[in-house]
């Protein structure tokens, strides 16, 4: 693995040297999880799609057995700007006291998708080896193995795979081939939600908007009163992937149920109607000004100084928020907001986050095989669960009336994970949820009770041939460039709104039909997708 160590530091320096926007479908993604890397840095994160803490009755699993002296397994790991790779991280001693395992540790540096693929055309990969989504792409190709081949050797995953077989349609490759073990549970069903002040609308007698009319009415109200706020603070085209469910479209292809067929959001009637509202917003300046550089500070400063009232974030932040702020402000109140309705009438917060996409593979060429897929299989089990989930009882939790605990000086999950390692990317599968709970505030348990009633049921992720994805990485992210730059003159006012039919025609010059019917294959494969 010297080689391997090697071929990474190389990786580094020629992706500093080489740092231009790689601007396939992978980059989009990451620059969606660098933003919400960054506000969760501002704001602590802790999520969850349930506001419970029942005690686990789960059975008791099968736990990797002592048959000697522990295996050594190379694993390669996420190495997140949130949380940067610690070697000396809590979560490796439990992983191995439990698993009874060595495991020689190696992060991925710089921007790992442009990374994963340079270190798989090596050959020279670790055993075991989280590579995001991208086990879809590589599995078939060969470079890790079809975890279907060995379920007789797996008897947690089996379980897990026969009580969650969405999750494991979610993971399958275009072949129906599973070459990742999911990551499943450690994020919510619904991760962030609209919030306000509540305080500042109960004191200048605003009611809660209903509707995006209302919402309208509400944010001028508020810029007459406080007239150096910003009354709604978001950041990012990303925003508009939760902003489109309520007129109906997306930022991206989707299936439109009215037609029975896969459209292109960005060129629907119901989307124009949603850039002549943030249009609006952004000439009377309800909005930042600066909404596409934002970074989470800048959120951070207006909400916390008082010039913000209405935030699109993440749960966790509303109980970081509510803490830190009371100390000089005992009136302030962020708080749950239904989301308004659109023209129609839909309402909801954003799709369930169900299918996260990600999780573990074993390299094909891994001489440790064996010892790979029974450290994967014992993750799934009670004991891998808790080891994961929870560190090692006595130091990271105690056991207090049957309930899990965290010790005190864990009381957020940034704190969890960037000194403890704990949810850090590589080192769980299935996850415990109540994980996340034990971090909640009531305050915030009483808000995802509210907010997950706006949750809509989320879209099965599709998985691509080989020729599909070269497609998609050429004319797919043409048409998207050219969406999102026009989108963004559109929303700025730099381009007229009576330009919005010349801007169609130049997404369908693009080939947009050859991506509708890519799309639409891969939509109808994925739905006739069994598992064996």
């Amino acid at each position: 693995m010297k080689r391997l160590f090697s071929l990474i530091l190389v990786c580094t320096m020629i992706l500093a040297l080489f740092s231009a926007c790689s601007g396939n479908q992978s980059a989009n993604e990451e620059s969606e999880q660098n933003q919400q890397v960054a506000e969760e840095n501002n704001a602590a994160e802790t999520a969850t799609d349930e506001a419970t803490t029942d005690e686990a009755t789960a059975e008791e699993a099968t736990p990797a057995e002592d048959t000697g002296p522990a295996p050594e397994l190379s694993i390669m790991v996420q190495n997140h700007p949130a949380w940067p790779f610690n070697e000396k991280w809590l979560i490796w001693d439990s992983l191995e006291q439990g698993a009874n395992v060595k495991l020689k540790r190696y992060p991925i540096q710089g921007n790992w998708w442009e990374t994963i693929p340079l270190i798989v055309a090596s050959g020279d990969m670790p055993d075991v080896f989280w590579m995001g989504g991208m086990f879809k792409q590589y599995g078939p190709e060969g470079a890790v193995i079809n975890l279907f081949d060995h379920l007789g050797e797996m008897p947690n995953f089996s379980k897990f795979i026969e009580e969650n077989p969405d999750v494991i349609k979610s993971m399958l490759a275009a072949d129906g081939q599973l070459y990742g073990a999911p990551s499943a549970n450690a994020f919510p069903a619904l991760q962030d939600f609209h919030m306000y002040r509540e305080d500042i609308f109960k004191k200048n007698n605003i009611p809660v908007p209903q509707n995006y009319d209302e919402f309208y009415s509400a944010l001028k109200k508020l810029k007459e009163l406080y007239p150096d706020s910003t009354p709604w603070v978001f950041w990012g085209l990303n925003y508009l992937n939760s902003l489109t469910l309520n007129f109906d479209t997306s930022l991206d292809y989707y299936f439109n149920k009215n037609t029975n067929s896969v459209a292109y959001g960005p060129i629907d009637d119901s989307f124009k109607e949603m850039l002549v509202f943030l249009n609006k917003l952004y000439k009377e300046k309800l909005i930042s000004q600066e909404f596409l550089t934002m970074d989470g500070k800048m959120i951070d400063d207006l909400i916390t100084s008082g010039k913000a009232f209405v935030y699109n974030g993440y749960i966790n932040n509303m109980d970081t928020y509510n803490t830190n702020v009371r100390q000089t402000n005992p009136e302030f109140t962020l708080a749950h907001m239904a989301p308004p309705k659109g023209p129609n009438g839909t309402q909801v917060h954003s799709e369930g986050y169900y299918f996260y996409g990600e999780g573990l593979s074993v390299s094909s060429n891994s001489k440790n095989k064996d010892a790979a897929i029974k450290f994967i299989d014992w993750l799934y089990g009670d004991e891998g669960k808790t080891a994961a989930s929870w560190g090692i009882e006595g130091k990271t939790f105690n056991v207090v009336d049957g309930k899990k605990q965290f010790v005190k000086e864990i009381s957020d999950l940034k704190t969890a994970t960037a000194e403890y390692g704990l949810k850090s990317p590589g080192t769980y599968t299935d996850f415990d949820n109540d994980m996340n709970v034990a971090l909640l505030s009531a305050e915030a348990k009483t808000a995802v009770e509210e907010g997950m009633k706006y949750v809509a049921p989320q879209t099965l992720p599709l998985s691509y041939t080989p020729e599909e994805t070269e497609v998609r990485s050429i004319k797919g992210e043409a048409i998207y460039k050219y969406m999102e730059e026009n989108i963004t003159k559109f929303i700025l006012g730099q381009k007229p709104l009576s330009e919005w039919d010349s801007y169609v025609e130049g997404i369908k010059k693009l080939g947009l039909d050859e991506m509708i019917k890519i799309e639409t294959d891969a939509y109808n494969r994925t739905q006739s997708l069994q598992l064996p």
